[in-house]
């Protein structure tokens, strides 16, 4: 081997150990012990007690829950997602886009602004066991893990969707809240946040197959469309599932979609 080649492969092998360099706290390379484990679908739900010295009230409902590069927010009104760039005690959330339903109180609305504006400014994060605290200027936010909770079952239950995720980004979508499917048997019934459909489902194991989609209408209403397709997309592509506590993470070839019980 002559010397050129020589370098080339010191270079490349040391380009390969940095990027698949491991800190404490990363299980999987991209991935820490709080975010969504890669072999599997399960997601964390991290639920904020304190800001700065605040305490909140775990029944505000305010969280945050980690995926592979993004972050699904919930600010106890509006749902939000985030960008997300993490190292050796380093974090970054940015990019962080909110769904515009509203609030009907004042109050948890300006909590909700402060939250998420406190969340865009962290910079480093320390996680001991079931506590995560993500630190910026001026900014300290305290989370517990929430309790698990005893899964619900794919089958009779009313699955409202929350986040997708395409090519890694989260995408938070006005009316989400309105979009939402149900399985009884083989049959499927739900809304694309636009309009009603019908649609028949084969599920074994944790794959679930829907096909035979039926739109009661066509969807006219320009500010739906966007949600309305991807809603239809997600189903109608739908691979398998997981279900965890009360969220379930539906898979469709490069998207996932989460879903919570109504």
């Amino acid at each position: 081997m002559d010397f050129k080649k020589k370098i080339l492969l010191l270079v490349s092998l040391s380009t390969f150990f940095i990027s698949c360099k491991s800190y404490p706290i990363i299980g999987l390379t991209h991935y820490t012990q709080f975010e969504q484990k890669k072999e599997n679908t399960d997601v964390i739900t991290w639920q904020l007690i304190k800001m700065n010295n605040i305490e909140i009230a775990i029944e505000k409902g305010l969280s945050l829950r980690f995926h592979e590069k993004s972050v699904g927010l919930y600010g106890g009104c509006n749902g939000g997602s985030g960008e997300l760039k993490i190292g050796k005690g380093s974090i970054i959330i940015e990019s962080i886009r909110v769904s515009s339903k509203g609030c009907p109180t004042p109050g948890v609305l300006k909590l909700e602004r402060k939250y998420y504006s406190h969340v865009s400014k962290v910079k480093t994060y320390m996680h001991t066991g079931n506590t995560l605290v993500l630190i910026g200027d001026n900014v300290k936010l305290t989370y517990r893990q929430k309790p698990v909770v005893l899964d619900a079952t794919l089958v009779g239950e009313i699955w409202v969707l929350q986040t997708i995720f395409s090519d890694q980004m989260a995408m938070a979508m006005r009316g989400m809240e309105n979009s939402f499917f149900s399985i009884k048997g083989n049959s499927v019934i739900g809304n694309t946040g636009c309009t009603k459909f019908t649609a028949k489902a084969n599920i074994k194991n944790n794959t679930l197959n829907i096909s035979d989609i039926s739109l009661k209408e066509e969807c006219l209403d320009k500010s739906k469309v966007a949600l309305h397709e991807s809603s239809i997309n997600i189903l109608k592509h739908a691979k398998a599932f997981k279900v965890k506590g009360k969220h379930m993470t539906l898979i469709a070839n490069s998207e996932l979609a989460d879903y919570s019980v109504r």
